[in-house]
This record gives C-alpha cells, structure tokens and sequence, in this order.
C-alpha cells in the first residue's frame, strides 16, 4: 500500500475497518471453532489474498474482530448501567449490569470466551486481551459500584466477587446448559457482596423484599 495518496490510505482504511466489522460479526455467529482463513474470505465475500493484503495474516485479523467486540461489548455495558439509572434499591447498578450480561445479547461474546479460553495458551498475542476480564468487565463491574455507592476500600473485593460468580455461572450454562438462571443463582451472592460492601448492617438474604 505504499505510494498512496491520503485518498487511498483513508479509502483503505475504511476498506480495512469494513472488513473487521464483518468479521466480528462473523464470529459472533460462528464461533472460531474451524475458522480458517480462506472460510473467513468465503462468509466475508471476498478472497483471502484481499484479507492477506489488508492483515498480513489470519491472527492478526481475528485479533482486531475480538476488540471490536470488546469495543460493541464496552458501550452496551455502559448503556446498561446507563438505563439503570432509574432504579433504585441497594445495588441497582451493579444488579442491571448483571441483568444485562445474563441476557441475549452478550450470549455470543460468553460462547467466544469459552472458545478463546482453550487457544489462549497456542496464541497469547490473539486472545490474551479478550480473555483478560480486566479489559471490559472490571472497569465496568467497578463503576457500577462507585454508582452504588460501595466504598473504595472494599470494591475490589466486591468487582472479584460479581466478576468470578457471573463469569462462573454464564460458561457453565453455556458449557452444561444449566437451567438455573442467573438471577436465581446469584441470590447468595447478592446477600454476600450487601454484607462485603455496606457492613453488618446490610439486610439479611429472608428478610428482603
């Protein structure tokens, strides 16, 4: 690509982030299970020596789609607890943000991470961001609690907590197809994080509303 003008680099660009946006989409309905590249040109409608020319290789074109997940999966978090705003209740925050992750629209990136979890080891430098929670679920997990008013002092235990039980119980329904919802699941862990976070004085789990 080199000797373009700034027409054809910006024309390439948006040729090159095109492209990226197909292929997360791809994922998300696919999976990455036997996901070559030639297979990924096939669904994308185009060749694979386009997609060579625009990402050198196979990997560095999956790892641009799963941080344009991550990206897609960042801003619904953030118009999750956005909407939440309306509610009120101890948690509010951090109880729609897990509303959220236990609905429809994030079961693709729970299947992904299953997935990327089992090639991480081969392939560090293509899944290590997406599987790492302190790229999109901390930060979120912890501006929840800021919103709910949880003390700094104590929301890193309280973000390990919602963190490891939601994570937890989303891959094992998506593994075994549990039927126990998240909702229900988490009732424990709801009395636990209100003991964590607020004291002694947080209700107890049979005498909440």
């Amino acid at each position: 690509m080199a000797g373009m003008d700034n027409g054809g680099t910006s024309r390439s660009a948006a040729r090159a982030g095109a492209l990226v946006r197909s292929a997360a989409d791809l994922l998300r309905t696919r999976g990455l299970v036997d996901l070559s590249l030639r297979s990924m040109a096939t669904e994308l409608g185009t060749s694979h020596r386009m997609l060579l020319y625009y990402f050198d290789s196979r990997e560095t074109l999956l790892a641009k789609a799963l941080d344009c997940i991550q990206d897609q999966l960042r801003n619904d978090l953030e118009r999750a607890m956005i909407d939440a705003h309306g509610e009120v209740g101890r948690l509010a925050r951090t109880r729609a943000l897990v509303r959220f992750a236990a609905g429809p629209e994030p079961a693709p990136y729970f299947r992904l991470l299953v997935e990327s979890w089992s090639l991480v080891h081969h392939q560090p430098e293509v899944y290590g961001r997406f599987v790492d929670p302190g790229e999109v679920w901390l930060p979120a997990i912890d501006q929840a609690l800021v919103e709910d008013g949880v003390p700094p002092e104590r929301r890193t235990e309280a973000a390990t907590l919602v963190l490891s039980a939601l994570q937890g119980q989303l891959v094992s329904q998506h593994l075994h197809h549990a039927t126990l919802s998240v909702e229900d699941g988490f009732e424990l862990v709801w009395a636990t994080l209100e003991r964590l976070a607020f004291g002694q004085d947080a209700v107890p789990l049979g005498e909440r509303c």
